[in-house]
This record gives structure tokens, sequence and C-alpha cells, in this order.
């Protein structure tokens, strides 16, 4: 069994970005950036639900003093020792007595 290429992200997070940051710059490719502040929410969203999120966040945004703006930003969720499919695995013996 061959491990899958890696998983395509569907699940979002929603971060506070300050855009005017000019320590941010553009990117490589010109596309520009902004400097990451803080997760909006703890967890990761649904596309519908960060999509929402950021528009409603943006909008009342626009109408204050605040720089802050909302992104998504697409992740994988992935459980940290979690095995990818087909990787081995150490199988641990439980003893009865260590019941």
């Amino acid at each position: 069994m061959t491990a899958p290429a890696r998983p395509v992200p569907n699940r979002f997070r929603v971060w506070l970005v300050r855009p005017d940051c000019a320590e941010a710059g553009p990117s490589d490719d010109g596309t520009p950036l902004a400097m990451a502040v803080e997760p909006a929410e703890p967890g990761t969203m649904s596309a519908r639900q960060a999509r929402a999120y950021v528009e409603r966040f943006n909008r009342v945004a626009a109408h204050t003093p605040s720089r802050l703006r909302a992104v998504a930003l697409p992740v994988v969720v992935r459980y940290e020792g979690e095995p990818r499919p087909g990787e081995a695995v150490p199988v641990a013996v439980v003893k009865a007595s260590e019941r």
C-alpha cells in the first residue's frame, strides 16, 4: 500500500491580519501579504462558514478605525503522531497484568 498524496484542505482557519504592515511587503510572486495577528476563532471552519465570517468581519471593520482584517486560510487538520495510510506503526503488546 502506498501513501496517498498530500490531503486536499477542506477546512479553513480564519486569521486576523494587519494588511498595511510594512514588514509584510509583497510576496515573491507579487501577491500582497499581510502580517498575521491572531486566529479570529479557535478551531477550523467549513468554506461556507469561513467565507461568511470573513465577509461579516471585514464589512464591520471597514467602518471602524481598526486596521485589522480577516482572511480565511486553507488548512489540513492532522493529529501529531497519527500515521498516514501505508506507514509502518509500532505495535505495543499489553500484558494482562498491565490492564
